[in-house]
């Protein structure tokens, strides 16, 4: 993968040349020891030659709340109008007890974070760390959660810092790598991006494979916003079964990644874990779909629960001579139902991660191409499943409360017999008459 050209120097508009020397002015009146540095994606994304409004100015040896107190004096004396802002609190205790906390102002149509320069001490499996104290420059540029988002711009020097060593490089050659090792980072905090030392490799050969086989010709038409998503999904791919407690909630990890440390939307991590969800069940009828193994008793069941194996098992007591291939419909209509029209990504994400002995695809593209393919038209042309998200059910939920004669707790009950009569759509795709009894 080639590198990205990175400006020799930032960029800083007249807007923020304003903003810096406002700041450089007060802290120069009543605490000229004190050193202010832009952190984070601001720096990141200057160095790219992108504009950004997310400044964080980090305070050496100041807490935030000071800072802020005594910047409006210094506006008063100067006759400005003092800075509107406000303290945001958070759960853990610094050395005196007190909550670590950020001030978010406004200062000439520009949103900026003010946080001190701090180290972290972690215990367990909390991801809010036991003990916050000032830092130099360099301990908080190891806190951080990659070497890119490291880097510091001095207001007083204008230079770039790059306390790591490896920020500029990184960003450079477009690699994820943690400050510290990466297992000492995932111990400190779950959040942070490194399930193991050679995660930045990891993520990178994924990243790489993946381009090279959804640019593959003969592969399909994918949209922007599909190669995006897919590109997500390689990248990110280590993580898929990475959660971490969030309010007493198991959220993914990717979650956090894509809205706190990308700021990215939404929807792009809500797609992107649906995929990773998607693969493990692919994965398991990769061999079925490709290799015609019709044998689904030796599917993986741990990705899948148990209920779609018990209903099909049920439909197998009614008819002993129920074909191997109705059963791998069935499973792969309920994942396509869950996925939908993410179904192509999915299976091109599943893809990357099977090695398995009878197809020795490793990473090679040309095979990988292959098995998509013969999979995409068992799936569509042999199996019919193409939008079988579509499907209406055959009976409904007022016929089955009817049927069943249905009082309290209607959901689940419904919910379950809808489940077993769509397992029977799916394993009788041409239909055969139904007749009320069955369902009682």
């Amino acid at each position: 993968m080639t590198n990205v050209e990175l400006r020799e120097r930032i960029h800083v508009t007249e807007n923020e040349r304003e903003v810096f020397d406002l700041l450089l002015r007060a802290v120069g009146s009543f605490s000229p020891e004190t050193k202010l540095r832009v952190a984070g994606g601001w720096v990141r994304d200057k160095l790219l030659g992108k504009e950004s409004n997310d400044i964080d100015i980090a305070i050496e040896k100041m807490l935030a709340r000071k800072f802020f107190y005594k910047l409006n004096y210094y506006l008063r004396s100067q006759g400005e109008d003092k800075v509107q802002g406000h303290v945001i609190k958070s759960k853990p205790t610094n050395d005196n007890g007190r909550p670590v906390e950020t001030v978010k102002m406004h200062i000439y149509n520009h949103s900026i974070d003010l946080v001190h320069l701090r180290s972290e001490t972690y215990e367990g499996n909390s991801r809010n760390p036991v003990k916050v104290g000032f830092a130099t420059p360099e301990k908080d540029a190891y806190r951080r959660d990659l070497t890119i988002n490291s880097l510091f711009y001095n207001l007083h020097t204008g230079l770039v810092e790059d306390y790591t060593g490896r920020g500029i490089v990184d960003l450079k050659s477009r690699r994820i790598a943690t400050p510290l090792p990466a297992r000492v980072s995932l111990l400190d905090d779950p959040l942070r991006p490194a399930p193991s030392e050679n995660c930045s490799s990891l993520c990178l050969a994924y990243l790489e494979a993946m381009w090279n086989l959804i640019r593959t010709p003969g592969l399909g038409n994918f949209s922007g916003e599909q190669r995006r998503h897919a590109l997500y999904a390689a990248l990110f791919l280590p993580f898929r079964k990475m959660v971490y407690k969030d309010k007493g909630k198991l959220v993914p990890v990717v979650n956090y990644i894509f809205k706190v440390s990308m700021k990215r939307k939404s929807k792009d991590a809500e797609t992107v874990v649906n995929i990773h969800r998607a693969t493990g069940r692919f994965l398991s009828l990769i061999l079925h779909l490709q290799l015609k193994k019709n044998d689904v008793s030796q599917v993986d069941k741990r990705e899948w629960g148990t209920d779609v194996f018990e209903h099909l098992e049920l439909i197998s007591r009614n008819d002993p001579e129920l074909p191997a291939t109705s059963k791998t419909r069935v499973l792969a209509g309920f994942l396509l139902r869950d996925i939908k029209d993410l179904w192509r990504l999915a299976l091109l994400v599943s893809l990357l991660l099977c090695t398995d002995d009878d197809m020795n695809l490793g990473f090679q593209v040309d095979k990988k191409r292959e098995v998509y393919l013969t999979i995409q038209c068992t799936i569509i042309r042999e199996m019919g499943l193409d939008t079988i998200w579509d499907l209406k059910p055959l009976v409904g939920g007022s016929d089955i409360v009817k049927a069943l004669q249905l009082r309290d707790n209607r959901g689940p009950i419904i919910r379950e017999w809808q489940h077993i009569l769509l397992t029977w759509q799916l394993a009788y795709p041409k239909g055969m008459p139904l007749r009320q009894e069955w369902v009682k």
